[in-house]
């Protein structure tokens, strides 16, 4: 199984002379398939991307930010408006702190979360 793995890779390493006139012209501006590897972003970029990604995938989360549009609150507030459990509360908070779309201050006796620069820049991307 692994011998035709490599020998299928070989053949696609042979296709640019079949490849359709658009696709050649492309990967003659980008370097060929070396230049377009060259062009991603650092793999712990596409990481980082991914993580917040999947921190935005969830609704809970995506609601609690844009709450946090607003101003920032306390927890008691975003308890009261999302109705959940302190547990999983604390738990959606720390997945979107830990990847920095938002963070916390302490505000007297009150725990106070707030959209980080990331977090505010993601939400407007989302456009919802």
């Amino acid at each position: 199984m692994a011998r035709k793995a490599r020998a299928s890779r070989k053949r696609c390493a042979c296709l640019p002379e079949v490849l359709p006139a658009g696709m050649k012209e492309l990967l003659g501006r980008t370097g060929g398939v070396e230049g377009l590897k060259a062009s991603l972003p650092r793999t712990e970029e596409i990481a980082r991307a991914a993580a917040v990604h999947d921190a935005m995938a969830d609704p809970l989360r995506l609601g609690i930010m844009h709450m946090l549009s607003t101003a920032p609150l306390c927890v008691c507030v975003i308890k009261a408006a999302t109705d959940v459990e302190d547990s999983k509360l604390s738990y959606h908070l720390n997945v979107l702190r830990r990847v920095g779309l938002i963070g916390r201050r302490k505000d007297g006796s009150f725990l106070m979360y707030e959209l980080t620069g990331t977090g505010r820049q993601w939400l407007l991307a989302c456009a919802l």
